[in-house]
């Protein structure tokens, strides 16, 4: 009788001591693979993909961010194959994506956690011949490059991109920064081409220009929405930084660098 008394007391005390039992959701170690934390302009990186060169698309030396989502590395390598397939002498020109790690990326205020990049417009010359230019060149509302007038906006390899963006049914696209007086240049190639009208109008919603930025007129600025699964973890659109404004996220706005 003793020895069950002693094990009754010995039971309750361990309980009595026990950790709580907490409400918090799972951390982040259940998350394997690659994980975007945070948001676009306050977040990480983890088990990011790196960015290498191919035939048809290559990075502007001297980049610091080459690191991405996997799903962003396969969205950019599979949609500047298909513009090559369809306009041979295609090369696509990235600029940066963020660090290996995320975080702060100088020039910046977004590329936090793998899921932005800075995308070059493919350029012709005036005979439309593909131009491969070295750096980023601002265009204006009639598609000539400022200071160069021999370079032109390819409303029709630009416009392809754009479909092979939002036409891919892996990757979510979010957001597409890019001027006013290109998206209008862009929008008019698809009626030209016929597209579909779904696909338009996916077009008009997702290409924007964000307020307090500076013109997206040398780059789209590209930015996908969370990989599947990491919803509470991963925060699609950039945390608001405008002051007393409610907390959470916002819609972009001034972070589209």
């Amino acid at each position: 009788m003793r020895r069950v008394v002693i094990a009754v007391i010995a039971a309750a005390a361990a309980l009595a001591f026990a950790p709580a039992p907490t409400l918090a959701g799972p951390p982040l170690a259940r998350v394997t693979g690659s994980v975007s934390k945070g948001f676009p302009n306050s977040g990480k990186l983890v088990g990011g993909k790196r960015w290498k060169n191919t035939r048809w698309a290559r990075q502007r030396a001297g980049r610091a961010g080459s690191w991405g989502t996997p799903q962003m590395i396969q969205l950019l390598q599979s949609s500047a194959h298909k513009v090559a397939q369809r306009y041979p002498r295609s090369v696509l020109m990235l600029g940066d994506i963020s660090a290996r790690d995320g975080g702060h990326l100088p020039g910046h205020h977004s590329h936090q956690s793998g899921r932005d990049a800075d995308v070059g417009f493919y350029v012709r010359d005036a005979a439309g011949r593909p131009l491969q230019l070295e750096r980023f060149v601002r265009f204006d509302a009639e598609g000539v490059a400022v200071g160069d007038k021999r370079a032109h906006f390819d409303d029709a390899r630009n416009w392809e991109l754009v479909t092979a963006w939002l036409g891919d049914g892996r990757v979510e696209v979010r957001s597409l920064f890019v001027a006013g007086w290109l998206k209008a240049r862009l929008l008019k190639r698809a009626e030209q081409a016929h597209a579909p009208k779904t696909l338009i109008e996916r077009a008009q919603l997702v290409m924007m220009q964000p307020p307090n930025a500076e013109a997206h007129d040398d780059h789209f600025h590209l930015r996908i929405a969370c990989p599947s699964g990491q919803k509470g973890v991963c925060f699609d659109d950039s945390l608001d930084r405008t002051p007393h404004a409610p907390a959470g996220i916002s819609a972009p706005s001034g972070d589209g660098g």
